[in-house]
């Protein structure tokens, strides 16, 4: 289940993801996500990664107007390892988190 506003022509848009780090198929992902919000033609895509080698970052630096890796750790082994809580969030955990946020006012929630 994916938010996505009615327009995003001019707006910042970020898309944030932990499992690009490890998983290729989730690079994949956001590949796949940056390059159908680009036809949209937002003033700037951003790609956030809380932690990942150096390699995926650079990856994404092709392909989005700013990249943000808070860590880039080598040797890199595992993603949990950076982290002193990484369990998982249930599905319906992030329903729920996606509703509240769509019911605040715009006013609140900010522009990204």
């Amino acid at each position: 289940m994916n938010y996505i506003p009615n327009s995003i022509e001019a707006r910042d848009i970020a898309r944030e993801s932990v499992g690009v780090a490890i998983d290729p198929q989730r690079r994949s992902t956001m590949r796949a996500a940056v390059e159908a919000v680009r036809k949209n033609e937002p003033s700037r895509i951003v790609v956030a990664v809380p932690v990942a080698p150096q390699s995926t970052c650079t990856e994404f630096e092709r392909i989005a107007d700013d990249v943000v890796c808070a860590q880039t750790p080598e040797p890199f082994s595992a993603v949990g390892l950076w982290y002193r809580e990484f369990s998982q969030t249930a599905d319906d955990e992030v329903r729920e988190l996606l509703r509240q946020h769509r019911e605040r006012p715009r006013e609140v929630r900010g522009s990204v």
